[in-house]
């Protein structure tokens, strides 16, 4: 594989938003491998890209593994929130769960219901996107040190689409405060058992997002 051939490959996964490293890795050890067990070795890579494409269905078929792919790693990142979400229910992680809302409940006591809501919410809200942006950040840095054509991972992005979920509650709380005022404070006062529940399992929510995160940043998950 000479360095003009390996280019060549770059370009053409590159071409084709083959452009993560999960899919940039794979996609390129296929070409590779049939480039070079090919029956004519006069063929060249160009000659060579046109039939690999030509073999998986052309743009269209290329756009269809490229979606079918991403969804495999939506499935697979899916399954493991669900699993981590209801670890926090479960013993030992049940501790974590519970100290979470003897702490929520202290603070209802201590600080004014809106103000710590707002909060609350905020936190909610950023601290996921905030984290997921620092892996990515991280990992787009790795790459460029290692000068590697790709700067991004799959599965950074499938992690991170749960989170983003989380920003739903601050908008929601937001526009509460703003159409009913000092009734929101009053409502939740009311409802205080209620309102706390939610608030520990929107946190834990947001904790399971951290993990699935972290994991996201130090391993890769199959999607068979």
């Amino acid at each position: 594989m000479t360095g003009k051939e390996h280019k060549s490959i770059c370009a053409f996964l590159i071409d084709h938003r083959l452009n993560q490293q999960e899919l940039f890795e794979e996609f390129y050890d296929h070409i590779v491998s049939s480039y070079e067990d090919r029956p004519d070795k006069a063929e060249n890579i160009h000659s060579h890209l046109e039939t690999v494409l030509k073999d998986l269905g052309g743009k269209k078929g290329m756009r269809k593994i490229l979606i079918a792919r991403h969804q495999a790693y939506g499935r697979v990142y899916s399954k493991r929130l669900k699993e981590l979400f209801w670890s926090f229910f479960r013993w030992p992680m049940a501790l974590y769960s519970l100290l979470i809302l003897g702490t929520i409940y202290l603070l209802t006591l201590i600080f004014p219901t809106q103000q710590l809501f707002t909060w609350l919410m905020l936190l909610i809200s950023l601290a996921p996107i905030t984290i997921g942006g620092f892996f990515a950040l991280k990992f787009n840095r790795k790459c460029r040190k290692e000068g590697k054509i790709y700067r991004s991972r799959v599965s950074h992005s499938a992690a991170l689409k749960p989170a983003l979920l989380l920003t739903f509650p601050i908008h929601i709380w937001n526009l509460s405060v703003t159409m009913f005022g000092s009734d929101v404070a009053l409502t939740l006062n009311q409802n205080m058992a209620l309102t706390t529940v939610f608030t520990v399992l929107l946190i834990t929510f947001t904790l399971t997002c951290l993990r699935l995160m972290t994991e996201a940043n130090t391993e890769k998950l199959t999607t068979s």
